[in-house]
């Protein structure tokens, strides 16, 4: 039973894949990253190496939206910072793609030295419920804080 217990016990309670879509200036936007959830800690990283990102769950924010939504918001930003041009960057939008936002108040590089300030990653999947059933098994976690 011993052993057992030591096989399993840093198994996560959930996992899948993300693709990066952006937020990160040290990533790049072909990025492909394993999240797995533990009891109160969520880890991202490259699959079958160290974890980029290590944090608790009560330490960040996370959001899900839809193609519609992402892109207004996207829209909003790039109109801010390109002016009337945003227009011309528009894309076609698939309402069925879904969105995964986490907002940290600070990250702690694991491969670097560095430390970031209020910045929000975000992700999508091939899968959309994926997206949905990651934000829920969350949402349950954050809950019982």
């Amino acid at each position: 039973m011993g052993l057992i217990n030591l096989l399993f016990k840093n198994k996560p309670d959930a996992m899948c894949f993300l693709n990066y879509v952006g937020g990160f200036p040290e990533w790049k936007n072909d990025l492909e990253l394993l999240v797995k959830i533990y009891d109160k800690e969520i880890k991202f990283g490259v699959f079958n190496k160290k974890p980029l990102i290590e944090t608790n769950l009560s330490e960040i924010d996370v959001t899900i939206e839809n193609e519609k939504q992402f892109s207004e918001r996207v829209t909003a930003t790039r109109l801010l910072l390109v002016g009337i041009f945003a227009f011309a960057f528009k894309k076609k939008q698939n309402i069925e793609n879904r969105y995964i936002s986490f907002k940290f108040k600070e990250i702690d590089l694991k491969d670097k030295s560095r430390k970031y300030n209020d910045v929000e990653i975000v992700f999508t999947s091939k899968h959309p419920k994926q997206i949905d059933n990651l934000y829920n098994h969350i949402m349950r976690i954050k809950a019982q804080y």
